[in-house]
């Protein structure tokens, strides 16, 4: 959906001089979002109404559709790709000269630098992998920002595409530089007029959507395939639980604490937003159904204290973000690895890594009918261009009802295991 927008007189706090006046303010529109920004303007509702006949009102016509102008502008180059943020900083930037032109490669060390603080190791170091690139490309030491032009940018992205790099990868670097753009601007040190993306200028390749779910008589056959080896089960086993606990990704079931357990349900809120705002980091809520607490009977920590990690995944004694983010890659390796394998020897036409138990548990049930607006809960999206959320809009039993649809009429999950000290082998 398009982003619009509008000249608002927004009647509310009516100021007490005896005119009668409002605020004028800008209306925008984007996904059923409505945001209003104050231009700085007070008239009466008469004076609105009028405001494109009275001569008297010339210079705060002029000064108004100057700023919707501005924002139809924005919107218009922003087009699909639109953000509050973008659009906010390229709104209120102002349009005088500046004395600073910062070099891009200074700008992307700086934010590492700052991911790296708030242990965003994932997006510090796709930021690294971005800069390299830069460099490698420019081959000199400085590359400022008002260098970077459409034309420029569409040369760094042939150059990406001629050594190999996937279009999604290309698309993940340019989004980088935009932000970079995004957040020069938010600081007022670049002119939004050298802002080289939007219409009619450069465009990040969107994401190649590719088919990630597997049916429920593929999802059947992995819940009763005959494990070898006791990594090969615990592979599975986490696999399995990725899946039916709502698509949990692996670095979020490797957080999971005793204490996110209450009666009959897991809550947990994604790793993915901790550093976004406070509304999107929504609690999720997961019905904890038999075959959950199976797998958890089989693999959990026998310690169940509440603050103990459920399963032996990262190391207790360095929860560094760095660590982290090892232990959690090495774990979806050993999970990719095996599943991969599974896969194979079920004659499986796609191989179901981590990411297919997200996708598919989505498109189980959306499969299922199961509305929109629960899965949207259940995954714990908050972007309504991904799908619309009413959260706390289901009851605890239609939750627990709608659990048993991802579950095959046959299990074989419940292999006895007397093996477990093989479980490090993850770690090797």
């Amino acid at each position: 959906m398009k982003a619009s927008c509008c000249l608002w007189l927004h009647k509310y706090g009516r100021q007490k001089d005896g005119v009668g006046t409002y605020p004028v303010k800008l209306r925008v529109t984007f996904n059923r979002e409505v945001k209003y920004y104050y231009l700085g303007l007070r008239l009466t509702d008469n004076q609105f109404s009028a405001l494109f006949l009275q001569k008297q009102l010339k210079s705060q016509y002029q000064e108004l559709s100057h700023y919707l102008a501005k924002a139809e502008t924005i919107i218009a180059d922003l087009l699909e790709e639109f953000e509050w943020t973008a659009f906010e900083n390229l709104f209120f930037s102002r349009n005088k000269e500046r004395n600073n032109n910062p070099d891009i490669f200074t700008c992307i060390d700086r934010y590492v630098a700052q991911l790296e603080k708030e242990g965003r190791i994932k997006t510090m170091q796709s930021y690294t992998s971005t800069l390299n690139h830069l460099k490698t490309y420019h081959g000199k030491k400085t590359l400022t920002l008002s260098s970077i032009t459409p034309d420029w940018l569409k040369y760094f992205h042939q150059y990406l595409a001629e050594h190999g790099k996937k279009t999604s990868t290309i698309g993940i670097y340019m989004r980088n530089i935009r932000a970079i753009f995004n957040q020069e601007i938010a600081n007022n040190t670049i002119k939004s007029e050298i802002y080289p993306f939007g219409k009619n200028k450069y465009r990040p390749p969107a994401s190649q959507k590719v088919k990630k779910a597997l049916d429920i008589s593929e999802v059947t056959r992995i819940f009763n395939f005959k494990a070898q080896t006791e990594t090969e089960r615990w592979a599975r086993d986490m696999w399995i639980f990725s899946y039916l606990a709502n698509g949990m990704n692996i670095k979020d079931i490797a957080l999971l604490k005793y204490e996110n357990i209450s009666g009959d349900e897991i809550h947990f809120v994604r790793s993915k937003t901790m550093h976004s705002t406070i509304e999107n980091q929504r609690a999720i809520q997961i019905h904890f159904h038999d075959e959950l607490k199976n797998i958890i009977s089989k693999w959990g920590n026998p310690d169940q204290k509440l603050s103990h990690f459920i399963f032996d995944i990262l190391h207790p004694k360095d929860l560094s973000p760095m660590q982290v983010t090892r232990d959690v890659n090495q774990a979806v390796k050993v999970i990719n690895k095996y599943m991969k394998r599974i896969g194979k020897c079920l004659g499986l036409e796609r191989l179901p890594t981590c990411m297919f138990a997200r996708h598919t548990y989505s498109t189980v049930l959306k499969r299922a009918n199961v509305p929109i607006e629960m899965i949207s809960e259940s995954l714990g999206h908050t972007s309504i261009k991904t799908t619309e959320i009413y959260l706390d809009s289901f009851e605890n039993d239609r939750r627990a009802d709608i659990s048993k649809l991802l579950l095959p009429e046959r299990l074989a999950i419940s292999e006895s295991h007397n093996e477990q000290e093989e479980i490090m082998a993850v770690r090797s």
